[in-house]
This record gives C-alpha cells, sequence and structure tokens, in this order.
C-alpha cells in the first residue's frame, strides 16, 4: 500500500506527513511485515520509500539505521542509488556573502529534504520557516569553520564542516543534555561527555550499526 502526501520536496521531514501529522496522509503506508512505508507526493510525483533497519536506543539520543528511497533524488551521499542513509546529512549552496544580509545556505537532511536558511541580521543567524514547530537555524563559527544546526523545537543541535572546505557534512549531533553521537570522522573522546562513533559507510540493509560507546549513566 501507498499513502499520499502532499510538500514541494524530497524525503518526509518536511511534507505534510510531518507538519501535519500521521492524519494528513491519506491511505495507508504500510507494506508488508517489514516495516517498510510507501509514499507519494501529490504535489511532485515524487515516490518515497523508507525503511528503518535498525535502532540503538542508549542514553541520549537515538541511534536510527533508516533509509530513504526518493525516485526524484539525483545524490543520495554514497552511490546514487536513490537511496539514502538517514546519517547523510550536509550544509551546502552558500550563496551570497557569508553573515551577510541576503545571503542563503541549504541544509540536505537524512531523508533527502533541503530547506533554504536565510540570514538574519537580527538573530545573527540563518533562519528557516519551512517545517514544524519553532524556526530552525544555522550558525557558522568563524573560528572553528563549523556550522551548528539548531532544531527550534528541541534544541538538538548538529554540527557540520565547512561548505566549501569539507564538504559541510554531518560531523556530530548533540542533545540538550550534551549526549552526543559523532558521525562519520575520528574524534577525540570526552570523557564528560556521552559519545558514539558511527561509521555510514560500513553500514548495510538489514545489519546492526558498527558503533562504540562511551555512556555515563
Amino acid at each position: 500500500m501507498t499513502a499520499i502526501v502532499s510538500g514541494n520536496n524530497l524525503g518526509l521531514t518536511l511534507s505534510s506527513f510531518a507538519t501535519l501529522g500521521q492524519r494528513s496522509a491519506i491511505g495507508s503506508a504500510d507494506s508488508g511485515r517489514n516495516g517498510e512505508q510507501g509514499f507519494v507526493n501529490i504535489a511532485n510525483g515524487n515516490l518515497v520509500l523508507q525503511n528503518r533497519d535498525d535502532e540503538l536506543i542508549g542514553h541520549g539520543l537515538q541511534l536510527n539505521s533508516l533509509r530513504t528511497y526518493n525516485s526524484q533524488g539525483v545524490v543520495d551521499g554514497d552511490n546514487n542509488d536513490n537511496w539514502k542513509l538517514g546519517f547523510y546529512k550536509q550544509v551546502s549552496s552558500l550563496t551570497g556573502t557569508l553573515n551577510n544580509s541576503g545571503s542563503t545556505v541549504t541544509r540536505i537532511d537524512g531523508d533527502g529534504a533541503s530547506a533554504i536558511y536565510t540570514y538574519s541580521s537580527t538573530l545573527l543567524a540563518y533562519r528557516t520557516t519551512d517545517g514544524d514547530g519553532a524556526y530552525d537555524t544555522l550558525k557558522f563559527n568563524t573560528s572553528t569553520q563549523k556550522w551548528t544546526w539548531t532544531d527550534g523545537q528541541t534544541g538538538v543541535t548538529e554540527l557540520y564542516n565547512d561548505v566549501a572546505l569539507n564538504g559541510g557534512r554531518i560531523n556530530s549531533s548533540t542533545d540538550t543534555n550534551g549526549n552526543t553521537i559523532v558521525s562519520p570522522s575520528p574524534w577525540s573522546q570526552d570523557e564528560n561527555k556521552s559519545r558514539r562513533r558511527i561509521y555510514p559507510s560500513r553500514l548495510k540493509p538489514g545489519s546492526i550499526p558498527q558503533a562504540t560507546a562511551a555512556l555515563q549513566l
């Protein structure tokens, strides 16, 4: 079965399914008994298939092995077969002068959905009005050459590498209690925080992510 959703994007995180809830979808997305779901975006014709292969539950943020297929996807982060692992998130397409009015930057989520952030001289940050909840922001630190994305609703932050030098790929995710998931490059362990190291390139459908954990309970 396939459910019908709407929205001018890939994936689901910026679609009516995410912003309005499951009742906004017409039909059933469930297919078979393995948990895979199918969606058709009535606004742009994109077919979305999604499945959570595995889930690692621990202290703080949960680690999900989520795969998303977008029939209209172009770049998925690995072999461009339209299947995208949820670990592959990215900041890209900076326009204008960095940290100046009129400048924009794009954040690509783990399911392929992309949102444009526009610089606000009031917030001293890039902000988007797309999606549900309070507005999300992106800030660039000129000292560390890193982007910090903040979920306006949950307070979760994600750290991204510089767009020009390192492709803007995600480096880590941190909740409001300081629990951090680091991906995929090597990191220096901080004994004061909970950290997990993941290797997206080694993940296969149906397999548990190879991960090491240093958890302070």
